[in-house]
């Protein structure tokens, strides 16, 4: 003979028990008598996926069981933690159990800011061994107005720490070369914006990568 036993506290049903035998009213009444152990009941429950049984005012009654699965409210984003369930019963209202996806903006935003990043930094990038960060660009400018007023010609340290001496035309090139790839870095970032802006799903803005330059269009037939 089994019964069915439950939590001291909780109810929740815990699992079958197997009973003894009570010997003196079994000897009473001549027919098996069985000893119900704490905490049990001679009561089946009916077992349902997704529901546990608690045993109330003397019967079964079955409750949804989301304990250890995750949700969010309808206040949550993509950003969001996930909340965990720890009791019987039914989800919050509103709750789901499919975590926020990120917002396609947000994916052109962060995407933007890579390209952006990766811009700056190509435009710095050392010229015919001339460093051409911000502060080595606004020197470059100052000996150029300068040898362009004064002639002759100044000692210059270049990017691999050696020393040249350099002259307007050395100076006017460097400045030069400054403006082209500035020019070319912008160009190509904004021809990578513009894919990020076209594109329609998160896969297609993930797939953009920064580019040496820009393809040539196919002619138009």
């Amino acid at each position: 003979m089994n019964a069915y036993k439950y939590n001291e506290e909780t109810k929740e049903y815990i699992g079958v028990v197997s009973c003894q035998l009570d010997p003196i009213n079994t000897k009473k009444t001549g027919e098996n008598v069985y000893l119900l152990p704490a905490n049990s009941t001679f009561e089946e429950p009916t077992e349902t996926e997704g529901y546990a049984n608690v045993f109330e005012d003397g019967e079964w009654v079955q409750y949804e069981d989301h304990r250890g699965e995750s949700y969010w409210l309808p206040d949550d984003d993509y950003n969001s933690p996930a909340r965990k369930m720890n009791e019987l019963g039914e989800l919050p209202e509103g709750a789901t159990t499919v975590q926020p996806i990120k917002p396609l903006s947000v994916y052109k935003s962060e995407k933007r800011a890579e390209i952006n990043a990766i811009r700056d930094e190509k435009e710095m990038e050392p010229l015919n061994n001339f460093d051409v960060d911000v502060k080595s660009a606004i020197r470059i400018l100052f000996v150029q107005n300068q040898l362009l007023r004064n002639g002759g010609t100044i000692d210059w340290t270049m990017a691999d720490n050696t020393e040249e001496n350099v002259d307007s035309e050395d100076m006017n090139a460097i400045v030069d070369a400054i403006v082209e790839q500035s020019n070319r870095v912008h160009n190509i970032a904004n021809y990578l914006k513009a894919q990020i802006e076209a594109a329609t799903t998160a896969e297609e803005v993930n797939a953009i990568e920064w580019i040496d330059e820009i393809p040539e269009e196919p002619p138009i037939e």
